[in-house]
């Protein structure tokens, strides 16, 4: 008799294990794709880190590389001319997350080269190699504080409608009028006007260069240039525009530049300046009995709180420089060449107030406090910008600018501005108000329907010729053959400090 066997296995246990099969094959291909998903996550988001530190470290890269570009030119101007030596601050940053060296070399000025400073900043991080960035800076010796035209540390602002920017030169007379054949300098000699120069042979061009950390231009037209520290930092309403005269009214890009460098030095105050002292007569009755009279005394009374109407007259013919505490009303006239150092600020507001400069003369201001001159402003009746400066000696307020000033002209305002750590406002007066001359900020603002006209006379003004300061900087990119960085380990002396 055989054995049977009795089949255990039935159909519905085989559909029970297949049915687990199954589920165990889903949730495995689950798991795997969560995994995969999991791990993508994690790298996009360990990427994005690494873009966001190597972002923040390119940019402190350009930070440190012109820091060595200011010790550079710090060492130039204090006198040291170790020329073709690397100066290296392996150390010069550290914090818990980045560590930042920089290394400069600044070289003699040649027939092929101006004086020249090579800068470099590295940044270094556990999480990615270490970065750079290469600056180079060309210096001319002296300081032309209106070079550029309109220049601000901080940001410049056209408020209002159809405002116009452009240049002229008061050498070759008003702006827009008909250029001459030559002109008389600064000097007394005859020289020749380019024959190139102006729009249509008058006295019209578009050389200024609108330079800023910030420049909101909104619907401005610039007839110049636009300088920034990047291309993007340049903000352009609709109906902005920044083009040349020749462009025929059409909008330039290659007009806005990404190579603005700030290098401001603040001015001191001039030494040896005195009391104004103005001219009072006065009666007096002497003797006595039958003997008795009346006679006039004339005495010289020291002026230095002004706020009536006076007149304020050179030394005799010769420039000089008054000490003024305060001026706060009056109508001001200057006779001859003028020079005012003041310990308090200038407010000249309400009819009646405000400053002349007749023809032949010049007034020049000096102070690190607040300037408000409103009322009938400013009028300088020779039309020529340096022919009334004000020099603004503030240090900064931390982060802020260390004063005002807000100058108003009576319905032109020919003037030039160098305040380096001052926040300017100009106002030419009226709804067509034009201003004409040279600007240098910390901030500066143009109010209402103005136009602005850099009077290119100004870049003759040389301060400080022993000094160094930047004439020109480019960012070493590797763009083009004119900006690929200089190895600055190959082909110069090291001097580790």
């Amino acid at each position: 008799m055989g054995i049977k066997f009795r089949n255990t296995f039935s159909a519905s246990s085989e559909h029970r294990y297949r049915e687990t099969g199954s589920a165990l094959i889903t949730a495995i291909i689950f798991s795997f794709v969560i995994g995969v998903l999991a791990v993508s996550y994690l790298k996009l988001a360990n990427n994005e880190y690494r873009a966001s530190v190597r972002s923040t470290a390119y940019a402190s890269c350009l930070n440190l590389a012109e820091s060595g570009v200011e010790m550079g030119i710090s060492a130039l101007n204090s006198g040291k001319t170790n020329w073709g030596v690397i100066v290296k601050m392996p150390n010069f940053l550290s914090d818990s997350v980045f560590s930042g060296a920089v290394q400069y070399v600044y070289l003699n000025k040649t027939d092929e080269r101006p004086t020249t400073i090579y800068a470099e900043g590295y940044m270094n991080n556990e999480v990615m190699p270490t970065v750079s960035k290469q600056v180079r800076v060309e210096l001319s010796r002296g300081f032309q504080p209106f070079a550029k035209g309109f220049a601000t540390r901080g940001g410049i602002t056209f408020s209002g409608s159809n405002v116009i920017l452009d240049s002229f030169n008061s050498n070759y007379g008003a702006y827009g009028t008909n250029l001459p054949s030559y002109y008389v300098d600064v000097d007394g000699e005859t020289q020749d006007v380019p024959k190139d120069y102006g729009t249509g042979g008058e006295n019209i061009n578009d050389d200024i260069y609108v330079a800023g950390e910030e420049v909101s231009v909104g619907n401005a037209t610039v007839y110049g240039y636009i300088s920034v520290p990047e291309e993007d930092k340049a903000t352009i309403k609709k109906n902005g525009m920044v083009l040349s005269y020749d462009s025929f009214a059409v909008h330039d890009p290659s007009r806005i530049a990404g190579d603005f460098y700030a290098d401001f030095p603040v001015k001191t105050n001039p030494t040896g300046a005195t009391a104004f002292t103005e001219e009072v007569t006065t009666t007096e009755t002497v003797g006595r009995g039958k003997k008795k009279e009346t006679v006039t005394v004339t005495t010289r009374v020291a002026v230095t709180n002004i706020s009536d109407d006076i007149t304020i007259s050179d030394d005799d013919g010769s420039p000089a420089i008054y000490a003024i505490s305060e001026i706060s009303g009056g109508m001001i006239t200057i006779d001859g060449d003028v020079t005012l150092v003041m310990s308090g600020d200038i407010r000249l507001a309400g009819n009646g107030t405000g400053i002349t400069v007749p023809e032949g003369s010049s007034l020049t201001i000096y102070t690190a406090h607040d300037v408000d001159i409103g009322g009938n402003g400013i009028t300088n009746t020779d039309g020529k910008s340096r022919d009334f400066s004000i020099f603004g000696t503030a240090a900064m307020d931390g982060a802020e600018a260390g004063q005002d000033i807000k100058v108003a002209g009576n319905g032109q305002l020919s003037a030039n501005v160098y305040a380096p750590n001052a926040a300017v406002i100009l106002n030419g007066g009226g709804k067509n108000g034009v201003v004409f001359g040279g600007i240098v900020a910390f901030s500066a603002t143009i109010t209402g329907g103005q136009s602005f006209h850099f009077d290119e006379a100004l870049r003759e003004i040389i301060d400080g010729g022993d000094n160094y300061s930047v004439e020109s900087w480019m960012e070493m990119t590797g763009e083009t053959a004119d900006n690929t960085p200089v190895d600055l380990t190959g082909q110069f002396f090291d001097d580790e400090v």
